[in-house]
């Protein structure tokens, strides 16, 4: 994930599908997304300022089809090409889930994004599939700004993102948390 003013062709965001399928018919009332820091070895990150991330949900279930392996820019879900801002998703389709931020300097550990936006995005979903964009918001200070990763499922080391969603279980008062990592 990457923003870069002055060399917006080296600008990217981070697409993350989850299953939901596990999930249906219950009803959702919170829900946290973890995501591992992972170090990209791309780009220094003494470059970047303590880093505000941005991630949206596409409301589009249509675009939640995608494929892992065929993502290019002129298929990517709430992606417009010509946009200019090509490290931000189009505004009309998708909806801002939360942020979270990563001080300068720190290629490694998690972050988490908890809150009703992220939960009522996740109990509107009618497909079973979410789509969710990482962004990073703020530009590099200096050419050669670090790339910020994030694990995915292929990772050996580090753990792949996870959504976390507490259900009620039956006949208790107790949560215990059921998750899907994609």
């Amino acid at each position: 994930v990457k923003h870069s003013d002055g060399r917006p062709e080296l600008n990217r965001k981070g697409y993350i599908a989850f299953d939901l399928s596990q999930f249906a018919g219950r009803q959702i009332e919170d829900a946290e997304l973890v995501l591992t820091i992972d170090p990209s070895e791309l780009g220094f990150a003494s470059f970047v300022p303590d880093s505000t991330f941005a991630v949206y949900g596409v409301i589009d279930e249509n675009q939640d089809a995608w494929e892992e392996n065929g993502l290019t820019w002129q298929h990517a879900p709430a992606h417009d090409p010509a946009q200019p801002e090509r490290n931000l998703p189009v505004a009309s389709k998708v909806k801002l889930l939360g942020k979270f931020e990563i001080a300068q300097g720190i290629n490694r550990g998690t972050r988490k994004l908890r809150g009703k936006d992220l939960a009522d995005f996740l109990a509107a979903d009618t497909n079973q599939i979410a789509t969710l964009i990482i962004c990073r918001e703020t530009d590099e200070t200096a050419d050669s700004g670090l790339v910020h990763a994030f694990a995915t499922k292929e990772n050996d080391t580090r753990s792949a993102p996870m959504l976390l969603i507490p259900v009620m279980t039956t006949g208790s008062a107790s949560y215990s948390f059921e998750f899907r990592t994609l």
